[in-house]
């Protein structure tokens, strides 16, 4: 009981903490964006967390397309001596960037990427 008052304890130092940073920033940035009473803080963050999980969403089904061995090699016989070559690598940054610029999840599925892979064998 005592343990989970001090960790809501802890949470509301650490949202109080935050708030005043993002207002820190708000006012000491001369963007016009902070000038607009649209644009708040708590916008920005739900925008980020809602990318995020995008995210998360997106790179957990390019990932489900597993194999176990690659060209002969497992994860725990190749001369690499990587443990992860089997798994598909999956480039977050670039991912999340493409989210931010509002590009359809659909188009940064699995089929989207086999098709690009035919197209490419295709040319």
């Amino acid at each position: 009981m005592a343990r989970d008052k001090k960790r809501k304890k802890h949470k509301k130092e650490k949202k109080e903490k935050k708030s005043k940073k993002s207002r820190r920033k708000d006012s000491s940035s001369d963007d016009s964006s902070s000038s607009d009473p649209g644009s708040s803080g708590d916008e920005r963050d739900h925008k980020r967390m809602r990318t995020e999980r995008k995210l998360k969403k997106v790179s957990a089904r390019l990932r489900e397309d597993r194999t176990d061995e690659i060209a002969g090699y497992t994860n725990e016989a190749n001369p690499f001596n990587d443990p992860n070559l089997t798994q598909r690598f999956v480039w977050h940054k670039k991912i999340e960037k493409q989210i931010e610029s509002g590009v359809d999840i659909k188009e940064l599925g699995l089929r989207a990427e086999k098709k690009k892979a035919e197209n490419r064998v295709k040319e």
